[in-house]
């Protein structure tokens, strides 16, 4: 049984940068029966035939011998000799131009266990597919016993900035019974994914269906603290399935804000000397009126009169008449 791995993730495809395709396989007659291991980039999964590249390990053969079940190394290549035991290789075509072997490892067997490193690059001309590239593995022992199915899919990888799905927050730190809008940014290759909003990793009711790249989601919090935010793919597009797509997290603080109120009423007549606007009693509105508020003054027209902004407690409202002018 094998399992093929690579690390880190996602792959910047740059001929230079570093990436370390781990193989592990185990068979119950020990691991030093085991004599070959290989992983191929795309012969199964979403990208099938969309080969990137054919490596292997082989300790069955010595050079300059080619490796169990293949014809030929790539072109220009010689196989690189592993620390440890055994050498690594690229298997002619299956998309040889996309991969370089820089070196190899064999550290010892423990038990049923072997594990073999093989430290590659990709070059640039590796573009597509952009996500989802399925790394396969192969394990093959010196009696020629293999698994069944031979060769089996496990993780995938994709190419940097491919599916980075980004997260911005309209005003962090924020304050309490303060609207926050979240906006999202998703790439290209993400059209036609439904997404849906996290918040403090619940999911919530909140989903956008519009196929857009810039889900936005709007939210108050009415006491303070501290609150967690995600967007991520949601039941369809090529964001959501085979893998879901998840964006940044952004940390959302809520600082405490400062509650104010407001003061409106009106400017009338009072007829019936009630101090209650009733009946045919209307708004004086023959003159600009002079109302202040705690000692500060305004003009209001129409008789009608707010005042905003103010903080909880007692305040005076006062009214002039044109001759206290």
């Amino acid at each position: 049984m094998v399992n093929a791995t690579i690390s880190p993730r996602p792959i910047t495809a740059n001929g230079t940068t570093q990436y370390t395709i781990t193989l592990t396989a185990s068979d119950p007659n020990g691991g030093n029966n085991i004599g070959s291991l290989y992983a191929h980039i795309n012969l199964q999964g979403p990208n099938s035939g969309t080969n990137r590249g054919y490596i292997g390990w082989d300790v069955t053969r010595a050079a300059p011998a080619v490796f169990p079940n293949w014809t030929s190394f790539k072109a220009g290549s010689t196989p690189a000799g592993c620390t440890g035991s055994g050498r690594a290789a690229i298997n002619s075509g299956s998309g040889d131009q996309y991969i370089n072997i820089i070196s190899c490892s064999a550290p010892s067997v423990v038990g049923n266990t072997r594990v073999i490193n093989i430290v590659v690059t990709f070059n640039t001309n590796f573009t597509t597919p952009t996500t989802n590239n399925t790394i396969s593995g192969y394990v093959r022992d010196f009696t020629g016993l293999q698994d069944t199915p031979a060769w089996n899919a496990f993780g995938t990888f994709d190419l940097a900035g491919s599916n980075t799905l980004t997260l911005l927050s309209s005003s962090n730190p924020s304050l309490t019974n303060q609207n926050v809008t979240f906006t999202g940014n998703a790439p290209a290759n993400c059209a036609g994914t439904w997404w849906q909003w996290w918040v403090d990793g619940i999911q919530t009711t909140t989903v956008d269906t519009s196929n857009t790249l810039t889900p936005s989601y709007t939210r108050t919090w009415t006491t303070a603290g501290s609150h967690t935010v995600q967007f991520r793919g949601w039941n369809r597009g090529p964001c959501y399935t085979p893998t879901v797509r998840t964006s940044n997290i952004v940390t959302q603080v809520i600082n405490p804000g400062v509650t104010t109120y407001s003061v409106s009423g009106n400017i009338y007549i009072d007829i019936d000397g009630s101090k209650t606007k009733n009946g045919s009693e209307v708004n004086y509105v023959a003159n600009p009126s002079d109302i202040s508020i705690d000692g500060a003054a305004s003009t209001f027209n129409n008789g009608t009169y707010t005042f905003g902004n103010l903080a909880s407690g007692k305040h005076t409202v006062q009214y002039f008449t044109e001759t206290e002018r």
